[in-house]
């Protein structure tokens, strides 16, 4: 096997003998469970970090839709109050901030997921 010599020099060719008798092939089964080990608790971790930013966002749109009803019930009884007292001078028409419904909660927040079937 002069080919073998030629491309990796400083390998010493050895004899199934010795392979037998010292040499290990692969890995002993502390080194892979160690390594199982610390791929488990990278993922785990992982994990626990991406529930918690999840909880913190689904926690954000709450208390964001609660706001967003509460300026609705401000704005709603500040019109009414407009139109109980009469027109007023200098007064810009009373239009509420937002155009749009309410987004749910529970509602997913991507926004172009794909359907299934079909």
């Amino acid at each position: 096997m002069p080919w073998f010599s030629r491309y990796f020099p400083k390998t010493k060719l050895l004899s199934k003998g010795a392979l037998q008798k010292g040499t290990q092939e692969g890995f002993i089964l502390l080194e892979v469970l160690v390594a199982m080990s610390l791929i488990l608790g990278v993922w785990m971790s992982m994990v626990q970090i991406y529930l918690g930013l999840a909880l913190r966002q689904a926690q954000f749109q709450t208390q964001k839709a609660e706001l967003r009803k509460e300026s609705d019930v401000y704005e709603r009884s500040e019109y009414v109050r407009s139109i109980s007292t009469g027109p007023v001078k200098n007064e810009s028409t009373r239009v509420f901030s937002r155009s749009r419904a309410l987004p749910s909660t529970s509602q997913s927040l991507i926004k172009n997921k794909r359907r299934s079937g079909g």
